[in-house]
């Protein structure tokens, strides 16, 4: 878990209205022995993000970006609820439905996150990155 500065949200929502995209999706740089715990994103040549890697093996890790689990996304994404099927892991995630509206036209950006702050469970608190 992390804590976001205080101006984020704001940050995306103005990226998703800067960009253009019909989806925004917060993205955190992450070290591959993490990512592999969480996703990598694969970008298109123009730069939009093309496809949403959930736990990805080693193998198949596309870049050191992870979309994190704050997004901007269109009401349409109400439409793919009831396609929504568990993954491999029995678990239903946004990610696959995200990854169905690529797959169907719809486009998507991301924005890097600035995380300075990240929860540490073994000692309860805060550490400043």
């Amino acid at each position: 878990d992390y804590i976001l500065m205080h101006d984020y949200l704001v940050k995306l929502v103005t990226a998703h209205l800067d960009n253009g995209t019909d989806m925004t999706i917060s993205l955190k740089k992450l070290p591959p022995e993490e990512i592999i715990g969480s996703s990598s994103v694969q970008f298109q040549h123009n730069g939009h993000i093309g496809r949403i890697i959930e736990k990805p093996s080693p193998d198949d890790i596309t870049s050191p970006l992870s979309a994190s689990l704050t997004f901007v996304l269109p009401g349409a994404i109400s439409d793919y609820f009831s396609q929504m099927k568990p993954s491999k892991r029995g678990e239903f995630e946004i990610q696959s439905v995200m990854n169905q509206m690529l797959q169907d036209g719809f486009t998507a950006s991301g924005l890097v996150q600035e995380a300075p702050y990240e929860w540490n469970e073994e000692n309860d608190s805060i550490v400043v990155m």
